[in-house]
């Protein structure tokens, strides 16, 4: 019922001319994308920069929009987690570590390391090498 009504007071501030259409379809979509975050960290995120797009769709329209979210890519891939690229391996690109961007690659065509992860080693230790692990008994195994 309240999308239903959202939906008539929109149409009725669009007609009216106190809103723009573009505005209207920004607020909707945020409000719709709310609903499929899975973390209550990642929901207050996208409400802090609902207001900034909805202040930029009021103003700007589309183009104000299409600004902001280009601005906002420019600020995320200049961001460094842990001293790795936010966007890695997609800015910067190395087209040796994309095998898993898009579909996950063959665990056999896995044996470097990620470039941008600046590691001593470039090469994984192969399965065959790696230490077993040590097999806990039935009488200390506790969930």
């Amino acid at each position: 019922m309240s999308i239903v009504g959202t939906l008539v007071i929109g149409d009725a501030a669009v007609r009216a001319g106190l809103v723009s259409p573009g505005m209207v379809i920004i607020v909707s979509a945020t409000g719709v994308a709310s609903f499929t975050l899975p973390a209550l960290g990642l929901v207050q995120a996208a409400r802090v920069l609902q207001f900034p797009f909805v202040l930029a769709a009021g103003l700007f329209g589309l183009y104000g929009v299409l600004m902001l979210g280009m601005a906002l890519l420019g600020r995320m891939a200049s961001l460094r987690s842990f001293g790795v690229p936010y966007f890695a391996p997609i800015a910067p690109t190395f087209i040796r570590d994309m095998k898993d961007v898009i579909v996950r690659a063959p665990w056999w065509m896995m044996q470097g390391r990620p470039r941008q992860f600046e590691s001593v080693e470039r090469e994984r230790v192969p399965q065959d090498a790696a230490p077993a692990p040590k097999k806990t008994p039935w009488w200390r195994w506790r969930p």
